[in-house]
């Protein structure tokens, strides 16, 4: 892995053009991992050079002083007046969603995979405890001998795909001839059968992120993309680079006691179907996923922001697990017209009949609170008795916090929750969503438990949980940390 890093900020210097063009720019190239690669030149690129463009959007091509070649793929330009000056010439800049180094490419689909490493935080204690590094003093040379014995690493194929996840171990040495360390360093590898398009890898990508959101309990955004360079040995090694959106506030190196469900506790009989039933979990949930793990990696200022995005994300997460009905349309049908018989029959306005009978096919949808309860119906009673005591009084009031929120109706901010109190329940409600996902593919509860059981944070959480304090008839004095 060299310097450059999918999450570290760096620049590169060299000259930059459109495909197809011969008018090149010098110009430097900043990356960050938590935004958009912006391109400043000296110059402009010129109108004839923007045939290429796509939605407004176009590809520079560029190569730096070493000659490895550079692609920026949706990229735009800030402004395409070229009479903006700085000093006696003119100058641009450039806007980019994604780098790739190693090669020029017309867009991401041009690009060809068939192996893929990523690194993220914390993977090296999650996959096993302990360290596979020795130390021998001689007494003789008065020299230290250092020994790694590498890991067991693991593979699986992932079912119904042509796709191989593996683990990988490799040593990494710093120092000087007088005094060298040595670390373990862990990948995760993704192995295609044939050469696929990085665009459609993209999604497994994210799912394995993901994954490891979902089962340490905190933020772990990808550190590193490495791709195999198809073009074999002695070619540059190709890496993709885009923004997370992931505040750079998050745990680099975290001790697995503080991980909720560290990979080495998955017990090794149903690690594989664990694995396999997450990628088919997040495909079908998608977007409650997406949604949840984005605010993981980067919340917003403002507890109640979160609050309503983390109750649509379990509307979300509800519909994938139960659809959007009580009863099928065929069903429903009946019951449909039964209503619509008797609408017919009050003494109303055609037009407030009209309104009346395009809403009665909300009386077949699952009220918010509904759709609470059943997902906790969903876990194991020691799980779901972890975030609330009584489920039918906490989605009540997680209903009523919402509607306060998103509608202001002064009714409803006697029935809704403090401000403090919404600070404790995003914790809570992230840690539901988490306990949903894990008991979806297979996790066993005492696992998910002896997770919770060490995590400090939540322990705090569970001693002072103010709507069980009120089930219980307890006095609230708990606070934030």
């Amino acid at each position: 892995m060299d310097q450059q890093s999918l999450f570290a900020e760096f620049e590169v210097a060299g000259i930059w053009w459109v495909p197809g063009s011969e008018h090149k720019v010098k110009g430097k190239l900043h990356y960050s991992p938590t935004s958009v690669a912006t391109l400043k030149m000296d110059g402009v690129l010129e109108a004839s050079d923007r045939d290429t463009m796509l939605d407004g959007m176009i590809v520079v091509h560029g190569e730096d002083r070493s000659r490895k070649p550079w692609t920026l793929l949706k990229a735009f330009e800030q402004t395409f007046n070229p009479e903006r000056f700085d000093g006696n010439h003119t100058t641009s800049t450039v806007i980019a969603s994604y780098l790739v180094s190693g090669v020029h490419l017309l867009s991401l689909a041009d690009l060809k995979v068939d192996l893929v490493e990523l690194s993220f935080p914390g993977l090296a204690k999650s996959l096993k405890q302990g360290s596979n590094i020795t130390s021998d003093l001689s007494e003789i040379h008065d020299q230290i001998t250092i020994k790694w014995q590498r890991p067991s690493e693991f593979a699986l194929r992932l079912e119904g795909s042509k796709v191989v996840l593996s683990s990988h171990w490799y040593p990494t040495y710093s120092g000087s001839s007088k005094e060298t360390s040595l670390r373990e360093c862990p990948i995760l590898r993704l192995k295609f059968d044939e050469a696929t398009s990085y665009e459609l890898i993209q999604p497994l990508i994210m799912h394995l992120r993901n994954l490891l959101i979902t089962l340490h309990g905190m933020p772990c955004p990808i550190l590193d993309l490495s791709i195999e360079n198809p073009l074999g040995p002695g070619n540059p090694d190709i890496k993709a680079f885009f923004g997370q959106s992931c505040s750079s506030n998050f745990p680099t190196d975290p001790l697995w006691i503080n991980m909720l469900v560290p990979l080495f506790k998955i017990s090794p009989e149903t690690f594989d179907s664990v694995i396999t039933k997450w990628f088919e979990l997040s495909s079908e949930t998608k977007f409650a996923v997406n949604w949840f793990c984005g605010l993981v990696l980067l919340p917003t200022p403002y507890n109640h922001i979160d609050f309503v995005n983390l109750v649509q994300s379990l509307e979300s997460l509800h519909r994938s697990f139960n659809g959007d009905e009580f009863l099928t349309k065929q069903e429903f049908k009946p019951v449909k017209n039964a209503l619509r018989e008797r609408l017919a029959e009050l003494n109303l306005s055609d037009s407030h009949k009209e309104y009346i009978s395009t809403t009665i096919g909300t009386a077949n949808r699952y009220p918010q609170k509904g759709r609470l309860v059943e997902l906790f119906n969903y876990l194991p009673g020691e799980l779901g008795s972890q975030v609330a005591l009584s489920p039918e009084s906490f989605a009540q009031l997680v209903v009523n916090t919402r509607n306060y929120a998103t509608h202001l109706d002064p009714k409803a901010e006697k029935k809704s929750m403090t401000a403090e109190e919404v600070t404790f329940a995003n914790f809570g409600l992230k840690v539901f969503f988490r306990m949903l996902l894990l008991n979806a593919i297979g996790i066993d509860s005492k696992t998910i438990l002896e997770g919770l059981k060490h995590h400090a944070d939540f322990q705090h959480f569970r001693s002072c949980v103010p709507w069980d304090k009120r089930t219980l008839g307890e006095k609230d004095e708990c606070e934030t940390h």
